[in-house]
This record gives structure tokens, C-alpha cells and sequence, in this order.
């Protein structure tokens, strides 16, 4: 076959799995059939998916091993993307740039918190050699970085990265303005998880505050500033402030994502601990269970977010003198979380010294 006929077959093959392709992907959809056409038109084609620039098909493909879980495809996916756009097109090209952020946000995804950091790193280093300090993509670039830093348990300097950002959105930015208040948020979120619980508290106030005015008070990333807020007062000891935070966080959740949705499940998770740091005792055993159960519907009963549910169930079993039933959820929930968590975990210690506590009552 000519050189231009097969260009012309590649690109045409291409463009058809493009459009047979659903976005966004329906759950339960098998887009595994589309993943593997993707993966041996670009084994066969090689470089003729790059003419002009990289094929949105293959983009989808890793965004779909993204959107599926599937973490360490999704590194390789992107990792390759990034050496053959750079190879092909140049280390500065908006196609290289974006597989790039693919990349890190996939080793964040795998748990590869400092691979995260390297990437968001050069990312970031590439932006500002030709974008102004105050360029929206500059500050996102930045962001990214932040919540990375964080991610990698690198608070000093995240803390510093996010608070730069924030006095360079202040100076240039509306309150209101889209930069300010993911800037806010992220060093929100840098201080919580620094144990800055008055400066996270004092910060989420404010972030709730504006995006109320300029996004209405169910937009779901206030929402999310809201449900930052909770979880900085139950962190600081204001359990109160935290049943009412998340109790409106939950109402919100279900109104507008429903009962059985991640977020919602997340959020009454939150209100249950909470109920149980005010010694609403009966009230945390009703959210609790339900957090249990949504967390083991849809994440699987070996999720570590739904063994921390489990745990946190077994605390109330305990304060309401249910001995037999707390007994039985701590020695299950504390096997099956020796077999996922790390051993220097600091809640399988905690656990094993309540159930060992409960022996004793």
C-alpha cells in the first residue's frame, strides 16, 4: 500500500474509533474493546497518529484507563505518549504538555506521590519559561504541584508553593475568580493536613464565603469547600461546628448526586464521626451504618475507606455497650487491613489495642 494511502487508512481507522467512542463513557460500559483497537492501530500505524500533532483517540484511551481505575495501564499509557510526543513534537508543544499532566496525575492516582511531584515539577518549570507569572495555566500548573506536594506528605513546602499562588491570585484575581478560590482550598487542604487546624478552618471560612456569593451556595465545588470546612472542625476539636457543617454537606450531596453516590457516602461518613465526638451516640450508629454499607456497595467491602468505615462503627458498637458485635467487626475489619495496609499504619494499632480493650469489659 503507498506511504499516503496508508496515512490516510491510519488517520481514517482512527477518527472511526473516535466516533464509536462514548463520552462520557456510560458505567459498566466495556471500553476495553475500544482500549485494545486503540492499543494495535498504534502498534501498526506507529508514527502516522502524530501528524500535526498527537490523535485525540489516543488520548481517550487513557483517559478511559484513567476513568476505570486501571493505574498502572494508565501510567504506561501516558509515559509512552509523553517520550513520543516529545520525540515527535517538542518538549514545549501543548500536546506534550497536556500528556505530561496525564502522567502525573496517573503516578498520583497509582500512589506514586513523589514521581507526581518530578512531574508537576517539570511541567511547571516548562510553563513559566513562556507564560506570564499571573497566565491561568501557570497558576494551574502550580496548584497541581501543591496538591501533590501534599499528597507526598511534603507540607512545608506545599504550604509555601500554595501560599504564593493565593498572594499572587489576591493581587490579580477577584475574590470570586476561579483561581483565587482553588487557591484557597488547595493551602486549606496544605494546612489541615499540616495539623494547622485554626489557620485550615479560618481559610475554608473564607473560601466557602466567596464561592457562596459568586457560585451559590449548591454549586458542587462549594460543596467541597464546605465538606474541607467540616473536616478542618472535626480535625480542631469543634465537633458541633462539624455535625453542622456536615449534616448541610450531606443534604446537599444527596439532593443533588443521591443517596448512593461516592461523595454523599463520604460526607456521612463524616457527619457519623462527628455525631460520635459530641456523644450523639445513637444518632453516629444510624449514619454510621449507612456509611458502611454504601462504602461496601460501591467500593467493595476490601477498600480501605470501607474498612476505616467498618472501623469507626466498631467505636460506637463499643460506647453503646455492644461488646459482642464490636468484638467481631474489629478482629475482621483488623484482618483485612493488615493485608492492604502498611505495617507502620498507625489504625491497626489503634484498633488492636480497642479490641483488646473490649476483651477486658
Amino acid at each position: 500500500m503507498p506511504e499516503d494511502v496508508l496515512d490516510q487508512a491510519a488517520r481514517v481507522a482512527a477518527d472511526a474509533l473516535l466516533q464509536a467512542w462514548p463520552e462520557p463513557e456510560p458505567p459498566g460500559w466495556p471500553a476495553s474493546g475500544l482500549r485494545s483497537c486503540t492499543a494495535a492501530l498504534r502498534q501498526i500505524a506507529g508514527n502516522r497518529l502524530w501528524d500535526g500533532g498527537c490523535h485525540p483517540v489516543l488520548l481517550r484511551a487513557g483517559d478511559s484507563l484513567d476513568r476505570a481505575g486501571l493505574t498502572g495501564p494508565a501510567v504506561d499509557h501516558w509515559s509512552d505518549l509523553v517520550a513520543t510526543s516529545g520525540q515527535l513534537l517538542a518538549a514545549g508543544h501543548p500536546d506534550t504538555i497536556l500528556a505530561g499532566q496525564r502522567l502525573a496525575e496517573a503516578y498520583l492516582a497509582a500512589g506514586r506521590t513523589d514521581d507526581a511531584v518530578t512531574w508537576f515539577q517539570r511541567l511547571l518549570d516548562t510553563q513559566a519559561v513562556k507564560l506570564a507569572p499571573d497566565h491561568h495555566d501557570l497558576i494551574e500548573a502550580r496548584l497541581r504541584l501543591g496538591h501533590a506536594l501534599v499528597a507526598a506528605g511534603q507540607l512545608h513546602s506545599a504550604i509555601s508553593v500554595l501560599g504564593r499562588v493565593l498572594s499572587d491570585c489576591e493581587q490579580v484575581r477577584d475574590p470570586g475568580h476561579a483561581d483565587t478560590l482553588g487557591a484557597q482550598d488547595e493551602l486549606a487542604a496544605a494546612y489541615l493536613a499540616a495539623g494547622r487546624h485554626s489557620d485550615a478552618i479560618t481559610l475554608y471560612r473564607r473560601a466557602l464565603a466567596d464561592r457562596e456569593r459568586s457560585q451559590g451556595s449548591r454549586h458542587p465545588q462549594t460543596m467541597t469547600t464546605r465538606q474541607g470546612l467540616a473536616d478542618s472542625y472535626l480535625a480542631g476539636g469543634l465537633a458541633k461546628q462539624a455535625v453542622s457543617a456536615y449534616k448541610r454537606v450531606v443534604d446537599d450531596r444527596e439532593r443533588a448526586l443521591g443517596p448512593d453516590h461516592l461523595d454523599t457516602i463520604r460526607a456521612r461518613y463524616g457527619l457519623g464521626a462527628a455525631y460520635q465526638r459530641t456523644g450523639k451516640t445513637v444518632a453516629a450508629e444510624r449514619v454510621c451504618e449507612q456509611a458502611r454499607i454504601g462504602f461496601d456497595r460501591v467500593l467493595g467491602p476490601r477498600h480501605p475507606d470501607a474498612l476505616r468505615s467498618r472501623a469507626e462503627l466498631a467505636r460506637v458498637y463499643r460506647q453503646l455497650g455492644r461488646y459482642g458485635d464490636a468484638r467481631a467487626l474489629l478482629r475482621d475489619t483488623v484482618d483485612r487491613l493488615e493485608r492492604i495496609l502498611p505495617h507502620d499504619d498507625p489504625l491497626i494499632p489503634e484498633l488492636r489495642e480497642i479490641l483488646a480493650d473490649i476483651g477486658d469489659e
